[in-house]
């Protein structure tokens, strides 16, 4: 029905929310009626936003309902999740609490880009601070995750430099998971705000994500590391990065020979982006990286269908490497 004819609702906007907030609170209602309530209010957000931004409480509930979605994670960290089995691909990921997390994301990112930051951003930052004041990990872990969608809407680089540092403090969290996060959170801000973060916070963050490539215990976190620094990378410039360029680079070709494929992946993209900034500079490095890349090809280890994405990936590090070094 909103679909069709969003206007129908105007008359019993309020109504409409109440009755799907109520359901939402009701107890022991399954997960998939939750968010089924709470998709139709960000569907509604996206077909009338100019409501949404009159009525600020029904905005205020529908984010309510989205972190509670997120927050609804399990609290045991678990090997599985630690160490990925090989071949696991966290774009095809299907676990349930991934899947919320990633629902949630997608949801603040549509409000934002429909409502205005203006309108949105105070209540996510009021909302992220209570979260962030919670006991619970799960809370910091949402706020943290949360986040990352912000720099996409945010101009001013100077703005987030309190963010920052909040997100950075999770780097040397004891939870592996808020280490996750804040990779994931530098991840996303370097590529929505690049070259601007990178200009302003580069010799502040690539010192802390090759900290984690080098220290770290848990393959899960160092392989989104690397993933971090493939798009931080690429808003950098190599004078940036000299200093601890050859320190990087080995770490990298270390992982890539030795980790789990979740990992080896992560490395590859990684040293892709480290030869686009580093082009003929990383002539000294040439011989040992083509010959772990060519290693796929002749180990037998790397013939089962587990390795195609780590194949690919090493093909198209290959190239890179071609069209960057030169002859």
């Amino acid at each position: 029905m909103l679909e069709t004819e969003p206007r129908f609702f105007k008359k019993n906007f309020k109504e409409l929310c109440d009755l799907l907030m109520n359901i939402f609170r009701m107890p022991d209602l399954e997960g998939g009626v939750r968010r089924m309530a709470t998709e139709i209010l960000v569907d509604y957000a996206e077909k009338s936003p100019a409501l949404f931004r009159k009525r600020k409480e029904s905005l205020e509930s529908t984010i309510e309902m989205i972190f509670y979605h997120m927050v609804e994670i399990s609290d045991e960290i678990t090997e599985e999740w630690k160490r990925p089995v090989e071949g696991y691909n966290e774009d095809m990921e299907d676990d349930e609490d991934f899947e919320t997390t990633r629902f949630g994301m997608g949801a603040i990112d549509r409000l934002i880009y429909v409502i205005g930051e203006e309108e949105m951003l105070p209540i996510l930052s009021s909302t992220i601070e209570k979260l962030l004041q919670n006991n619970d990990w799960r809370y910091k872990y949402t706020a943290v995750m949360a986040l990352s969608q912000i720099g996409e809407y945010i101009e001013d680089v100077e703005k987030i430099s309190s963010v920052l540092a909040m997100i950075m403090s999770f780097l040397r969290h004891e939870n592996p998971m808020m280490r996750y996060a804040a990779c994931h959170a530098i991840g996303q801000i370097s590529d929505d705000m690049q070259p601007r973060f990178q200009e302003k916070y580069g010799n502040d963050v690539f010192p802390e994500l090759v900290g984690l490539l080098q220290n770290d215990p848990v393959p899960r976190v160092v392989s989104h590391s690397a993933a971090a620094l493939t798009n931080f990378l690429e808003g950098m410039k190599f004078e940036q990065i000299a200093g601890q360029f050859e320190l990087m680079v080995n770490l990298l070709l270390h992982h890539a020979f030795n980790g789990i494929s979740l990992l080896q992946e992560s490395a590859l993209s990684a040293i892709s982006s480290a030869v686009e900034i580093a082009k003929d500079k990383f002539e000294p490095f040439l011989h040992k990286t083509l010959e772990i890349l060519f290693s796929f090809y002749t180990t037998e280890k790397y013939k089962s269908k587990e390795y195609k994405q780590l194949k690919g990936q090493s093909i198209e590090t290959m190239t890179i490497i071609a069209s960057s070094v030169g002859a």
